[in-house]
């Protein structure tokens, strides 16, 4: 086999060198390149220590690329979450008779991959209008440019000129001091339609409060979507944030009839581990999950049957402290020399790497943000316990 020791033979180095999907070009290159990445083949051990030093400084380089940005894959989860966001966007795309269109909030907690998935979600909804628009042009017109998806992230500070300018720093378009929330507004809307976008994403739309301002940001996001535009948003806890509600908490407060009827909310929930549907479908990710990483002496069922009880119980489930976790883990095993463990992650590899989001952090936000499972007790698996070291799992 012939090792290329070219980075860019796995990746388009176009998409390293642009990686803010918060304007335009940025997002186009993501939309563009996304898939482009594939990792470096894992060689033999024997054929690793005959690399020359400097060629083998080369492959672990290519392999901890490999490493930080593996394949992304469906879990229960975020198909479940796909399967009701898509007919939402399909409706609005081919429903021809003006008026509002429907909007989606997800909800979720820190590291649970919403804008991860709502990324790929947005992307492959581009693709589809583009068909879309083959087959029948006069149903996405657009004038000059044709910007079918805008993603943009919601200033910390919430009001109609921030989120109005936040929108056309997106598109590039100049936005001065002195022009009014009216003029903003009437901007936002000659861009949306000039472009054709029908999809709008606000990330972390819960940086929400109840001043007066973000309530009127609240009704100006409701009145875009009365230009044809599906409206997507996501944050942490959207229910208790307060953006659907008239601006009040407590046992007063009043559902926003129109936030309501015009919104689905859609939350994503951590892996469980009670019912044995549960813990095959984290087994099954961590299968998927060890199967990716680029390590030498990897075995199938290093995590997924060695660990997969550990690594739940440390992790309560949540993907993204998962993912970041076995990442780093995986990281300190690159290049590792035999003689002390090679590239094989234990138990002892892990409790080496402090855990984002671990019960033992009282500060940490996974401790405050996500809901401890279900105390009854659990079914086995019926399979080894989690092992300390590779030489007990022989």
């Amino acid at each position: 086999m012939t090792l290329s020791l070219d980075p860019s033979d796995y990746v388009d180095l176009r998409k390293v060198e642009k990686l803010d999907i918060s304007d335009l070009d940025g997002w186009k290159t993501f939309v563009r390149l996304r898939n482009s990445y594939h990792a470096p083949p894992v060689i033999d051990r024997s054929d690793y220590q005959s690399l020359a030093p400097r060629e083998r400084l080369k492959y672990d380089t290519i392999r901890r690329l490999g490493n930080f940005n593996p394949p992304k894959h469906e879990t229960p989860m975020t198909a479940a979450i796909r399967e009701q966001v898509q007919p939402v966007l399909q409706a609005n795309l081919y429903r021809m008779d003006p008026g509002v269109r429907s909007g989606i909030f997800i909800s979720a907690d820190g590291a649970m991959g919403k804008s991860t998935l709502m990324r790929e979600i947005a992307a492959d909804y581009e693709a589809a209008v583009e068909v879309v628009r083959e087959v029948m042009p006069s149903a996405v017109s657009v004038r000059d440019r044709w910007v079918p998806v805008a993603w943009v992230t919601v200033p910390p500070k919430l009001s109609i000129k921030s989120l109005a300018t936040a929108i056309l720093t997106f598109y590039g378009e100049p936005v001065r001091s002195h022009m009014t929330d009216s003029a903003l507004t009437q901007r936002v809307v000659e861009v949306l339609r000039d472009c054709g976008t029908r999809l709008l994403v606000l990330d972390d739309i819960t940086r929400y409060k109840d001043g007066e301002a973000d309530r009127l940001a609240s009704d100006w996001i409701r009145n875009l979507m009365e230009t044809s535009v599906t409206v997507v948003a996501m944050g942490v806890d959207v229910r208790g944030s307060g953006i659907l509600y008239d601006g009040t908490r407590g046992r007063d407060k009043q559902l926003r009839t129109q936030t309501a009827r015009r919104f689905t909310i859609l939350d994503i929930e951590p892996f469980r581990y009670d019912t044995s549907h549960e813990i095959r479908a984290w087994v099954e990710h961590l299968a998927a999950v060890e199967a990716d990483l680029p390590l030498l002496d990897k075995s199938p069922g290093m995590l997924s049957k060695n660990l997969a009880e550990f690594l739940y119980d440390r992790t309560q489930g949540v993907i993204g402290v998962l993912a970041d976790w076995v990442q780093l883990t995986a990281e300190t095993a690159i290049g590792r020399d035999p003689s002390r463990g090679g590239e094989y992650l234990t138990r002892d590899d892990f409790e080496r790497i402090p855990v984002k989001g671990t019960y033992d952090d009282p500060e940490n936000e996974v401790r405050n943000s996500v809901r401890p499972t279900a105390t009854k007790k659990r079914k086995g698996r019926n399979t080894v316990f989690d092992q300390p070291s590779r030489s007990d799992v022989a």
